[in-house]
Order: structure tokens, then C-alpha cells, then sequence
């Protein structure tokens, strides 16, 4: 059975075919049981109305939190600044992250990605988050090109992103654009993974499937891809149409669940910190390393030659402070309440 690629998945999975094009292109397709994303599908479901936190006024640190049976999951809001379309649930505490290491327990995440860069022992899970795209369109304004783990002092083989979809989605739905490294290697040649020179190539696309997830290497360039959704695509295709039904009956959702991994080597900790901080909230939970505790009002704000801590401003420091207070009086006002849901 054929591995195929992150953009065209084949019909078996390989270990070390997928850890052969991780080195190479930094990306590549993970298989898992589909059981194992139900609980964090339910949470997903669990949660408030999704018209309440594409509001205009769910800006900054607004808490949400769903009931389960493993007790409250909770989550800050993220809003894009590019688009009225996109928000990031971040998780807040760790007894929710935890609800996350569970789906990367089943799908042996961990192990897998080891294998790139021998890090079996030393990668972990720092951060979680639901991404969700509103809407039947996401204009190519809306979406910008990115890597997740951009610092020069982090190395190829240390940090991964994992994504995967909590429902079916119709194919005319945007997946996860990506510019592999044997396309596009302007900023990223590295010594020991090979790239050629075709910069100019195109971006490929990986479509989400149920049962898939994609992983990419936290230098590697993407974006959500732009879309628009178009019914008319499916034909006659029973299954596909049955996709689309679900897909318009709940208002035009797409939800994945996101992974951040990272090296929890000392030398490393406090730039995955760094880079994970600019893509989430302050109140979001990031793990700190076993190896290293990190303080995110100094250690975090510096540059990529310097060492030295910026002085964090009085005002700022109070102002986080504050909102840190009102994030913790939020989650506190309904214990009763999810106590009771929970019963």
C-alpha cells in the first residue's frame, strides 16, 4: 500500500515514509482512529453558542468554558486581525490541555514525530486550540503566510504543528496550504535535510479527511488555504452530498483541533515560548519545560541576537495583570452550575 504525500494521501501509511517526508518537505500525513477525536469533538460541541464569539465585542481575553465529564473544559479567545471570519479557542488550564493529551496519546503523536530528529524523549505538547472558519468564503486577504516556529535559533526537527478536522468537510473546503522545502527554500536551507531548487514551485494543499491529521515542522511556510464553498462540485455523489447537508445545516462551520510540539530542551524552551506567545493570547496556557522555567514578562521579550530581558512597562504589567484577574473571576461565577451539568 502506498504512502503517497501530505497533499495526496495513499491508501496505507508508513512510518518511515512519513518521517522520510517530514525531513525532506516538512510535512506529512498521520493516520488515527476516529474515535479517538470524539471526546474533544464533544467539548467542541459543548461550548457556547459559535455566534457569540464571532461578535464584534468578543475581543481580548473572553473565557468559555464547556461541561464534560472529565469536569470543565476552558478556553480564551483569540480574534484574527485580518479576518471577521477566523477565531482561535485557546486552552486555558492544564486540566484542559490535558483533554488534548489524550487524543495525542491514542494517535502516538509523540512517538511518531520523535522519530525526525531522535527527540522521542524530549518532544512535548506546549499549547492546544480549536481553529474555527465562519463562512462559505475566506478571501486570500484573510489568510497570510506564516511559520509557526520562526525564530532562527529554532532548529528543523524540533517544534511540529498537528492539525486535523473534528467533522467531514465538504472538498471545496479550505485545507492547509503549504510551501514545502524543496519548493521553497529562500530562508531555510538546512545542512542535513535535502532541498533542490525549485523556489518558484506551486503551494500545495492538504485537504482534511476524517481518520488524517497533517503535521508540518514548525519553519515550514503556510497558511489556511482560501476558499469558496461550492456545493455544485459534489455531483450526484450521495456521501458527498450528505457532507455538504451537514456542513450548511450547521452554518458553515470548519473546526479543527491544533497541536503545538515542541523540544523541551533547555537551550530551546524559552524561543518556543517566544514564538508560541506571539500566535496566542497571554492568558492561554503555554506548558513551561521540565528543563527550564520560563518567565513570560521578561525572558519572552527579547530579540533573536540578544539575550538580555526587555524591562516590561509598569502599566503594561498591570494591565495583564488585571485581565488575568477577570479571566479567573469569569470561570469562577458558574462552578456551581457546571457542577450540576456534570452530574
Amino acid at each position: 500500500m502506498a504512502y503517497g504525500c501530505a497533499e495526496e494521501p495513499g491508501s496505507g501509511w508508513d512510518l518511515w515514509a512519513s518521517v522520510e517526508e517530514m525531513k525532506h518537505r516538512g510535512v506529512a500525513w498521520l493516520p488515527f482512529e476516529e474515535d479517538a477525536i470524539a471526546d474533544l469533538a464533544q467539548i467542541f460541541r459543548n461550548l457556547p453558542d459559535i455566534e457569540e464569539l464571532f461578535e464584534d465585542s468578543t475581543e481580548g481575553s473572553i473565557g468559555c468554558e464547556a461541561p464534560s465529564a472529565g469536569g470543565p473544559a476552558r478556553f480564551i479567545l483569540n480574534k484574527s486581525k485580518i479576518s471577521e471570519n477566523m477565531r482561535w479557542l485557546w486552552a486555558y488550564d492544564e486540566d484542559t490541555l490535558a483533554r488534548f493529551d489524550e487524543f495525542v496519546s491514542k494517535a502516538n503523536l509523540l512517538s511518531v514525530l520523535g522519530n525526525v530528529d531522535g527527540r522521542a524523549d524530549d518532544l512535548m505538547l506546549y499549547s492546544a486550540s480549536f481553529i474555527i472558519v465562519k463562512g462559505s468564503k475566506l478571501e486570500d486577504s484573510e489568510t497570510l503566510q506564516h511559520l509557526d516556529m520562526g525564530h532562527r535559533r529554532i532548529p528543523r526537527g524540533s517544534s511540529f504543528t498537528c492539525l486535523t478536522s473534528l467533522t467531514e468537510l465538504p472538498g471545496s473546503v479550505g485545507g492547509l496550504q503549504f510551501w514545502p522545502w524543496n519548493c521553497h527554500v529562500a530562508e531555510h536551507q538546512s545542512e542535513w535535510y535535502y532541498c533542490d531548487a525549485t523556489r518558484n514551485a506551486a503551494p500545495q494543499v492538504h485537504k482534511y479527511r476524517p481518520g488524517k491529521l497533517v503535521a508540518f515542522d514548525g519553519r515550514l511556510r503556510h497558511r489556511t488555504e482560501p476558499f469558496e464553498y461550492d456545493r455544485s462540485l459534489v455531483g450526484a455523489d450521495s456521501e458527498a452530498l450528505a457532507t455538504c447537508d451537514a456542513y450548511e445545516a450547521g452554518g458553515h462551520i470548519r473546526v479543527l483541533a491544533s497541536f503545538a510540539f515542541a523540544s523541551s530542551d533547555a537551550r530551546l524552551a524559552r524561543y518556543n515560548h517566544k514564538m508560541l506567545r506571539k500566535q496566542c493570547h497571554d492568558l492561554a496556557l503555554i506548558r513551561q519545560s521540565p528543563k527550564l522555567e520560563v518567565d513570560d514578562d521578561s525572558e519572552l521579550d527579547t530579540s533573536d541576537d540578544e539575550s538580555e530581558p526587555k524591562t516590561v512597562p509598569p502599566l503594561a504589567a498591570a494591565l495583564e495583570s488585571a485581565a488575568a484577574e477577570r479571566a479567573t473571576n469569569f470561570f469562577a461565577e458558574d462552578t456551581a452550575q457546571a457542577a450540576l451539568v456534570r452530574q
